[in-house]
């Protein structure tokens, strides 16, 4: 492993892809990741800006790798107004299979889409570690959402706005369920288990019916059909093409709100 640092960025790089559980070596480079990002200091405005670099072609979901399996904590000190994170390929000089790198920038993200494939804009009651890819999703089907070219991308990107009644110390620690609900949304599945549809229905307080009409809506899920949402032990799984999601950008700010409004755009 190598660890550079220097002002408010710093990069590691090593040949292991940080797993969930890790052990042994992956242990170290956890700990490693981890003290980097402590020494990373909290501005008037905090935007992290984060990505992992590496030619494997393997399936994976960047954003597990980058913050999930290092833990929220690692990160509650910085206080984040916006966040960037996004899997680039290697470039010709790097040595190990996988770059980190993670910067702290008091810089807003300006860049427009001016060609988006969707817009989107749904409200939820509050975002909190007790909610689920559930909760998003059906928030997201019962927001406004416009289509604007119906293809089938390689990869995409996310670009996602959220206004709160007040602003969240520890953004990192709410994205999982949030970024699963809503490219959950971009597939549609028939038909669903029975098993899952009860549980589902009776979590939403909605009809079978209704819930087998939302999962099987062709309009705007350009990622196409795919077995979704399954049971798993006492509850569900899902099982969103999120490894094509490979650039993401989350902002939020603090307004005159009862309810959490969350918007975005979907790059191709």
């Amino acid at each position: 492993m190598k660890n550079t640092q220097f002002n408010q960025q710093f990069e590691l790089g090593s040949n292991i892809r940080l797993p969930f559980e890790p052990k042994g070596e992956a242990l170290a480079l956890r700990e490693e990741l981890r003290n980097g990002l402590e020494k990373l200091e909290p501005r008037k405005y905090n935007h992290l800006i984060a990505s992992l670099a590496t030619n494997e072609k393997a399936f994976f979901d960047v954003e597990n790798v980058l913050f999930y399996n290092i833990g929220s904590g690692a990160f509650s000190h910085l206080m984040l107004d916006e966040l960037s994170f996004s899997l680039k390929e290697s470039d010709k000089w790097q040595r190990e299979k996988y770059k980190y790198v993670y910067g702290l920038e008091e810089k807003e993200h300006s860049r427009e889409i001016s060609d988006p494939l969707m817009e989107f804009c749904f409200t939820i009651d509050k975002m909190a570690s007790n909610k689920k890819p559930l909760d998003y999703w059906y928030a997201f089907k019962n927001g406004k959402i416009k289509l604007i070219d119906f293809v089938k991308p390689k990869k995409f990107g996310l670009y996602i706005g959220i206004k709160a009644p007040q602003k969240y110390p520890n953004l990192t620690g709410l994205i999982k369920p949030l970024l699963d609900g809503i490219i959950s949304a971009f597939h549609y599945q028939n038909p669903i288990e029975p098993g899952a549809i009860s549980f589902i229905a009776e979590k939403l307080k909605i009809e079978n019916e209704e819930l087998v009409m939302l999962f099987d809506q062709h309009d705007y899920e350009f990622l196409g059909e795919r077995n979704l949402v399954s049971c798993y032990r006492n509850g569900i799984k899902w099982n969103p093409e999120d490894e094509k999601c490979t650039s993401v950008n989350i902002k939020q700010k603090k307004a005159l709100v009862n309810e959490v409004m969350i918007s975005g755009k979907v790059e191709k």
